[in-house]
């Protein structure tokens, strides 16, 4: 009879382990098939770059007392603007340009065509052209549903 108890021990941990590299195996398939078709980057990454961007902008303002003019864009986040109102305290908030998913600078204006209070942040989607339906914008990811709300 402990021979039989031993054994059932000992399959179950065979099933166990049989279980864990079939859950592997499905990882790993789906991983590898999500970095084929773009990575997640191509989802998420307007979501999160809009929320990184906003973030470095709303630093900017805190130290500059403004957001930047359209004129100056997303590069007064990287460096201190020369043209426009000129802020008289100003640090950097980022260090490169981000790029959308497409590989195409981020849009920006102040103010928002949405909220003017704010800054908006937009991308030309995947076929690079302002002003089609697959264009993003921070303001229609932001106030409805939130920052990933529209992508899952």
């Amino acid at each position: 009879m402990a021979k039989h108890y031993e054994r059932g021990i000992v399959d179950g941990v065979g099933n166990c382990a049989i279980a864990s590299v079939i859950a592997f195996g499905l990882v790993c398939y789906f991983a590898q098939r999500s970095l084929r078709n773009g990575g997640t980057h191509c989802r998420l990454g307007p979501p999160a770059d809009f929320a990184s961007l906003q973030t470095a902008l709303e630093m900017y303002r805190l130290d500059a007392g403004t957001f930047p003019t359209t004129g100056q864009g997303l590069k007064a986040l990287i460096e201190k603007p020369t043209t426009g109102s000129i802020p008289a305290k100003w640090s950097q908030t980022m260090t490169s340009e981000i790029h959308d998913p497409w590989g195409k600078a981020y849009c920006y204006r102040f103010p928002g065509l949405q909220n003017p209070s704010t800054p908006e942040v937009t991308s030309d989607g995947p076929d690079g052209v302002e002003g089609t339906a697959d264009d993003l914008s921070s303001e229609d990811s932001l106030p409805r549903r939130g920052w990933f709300g529209s992508f899952f």
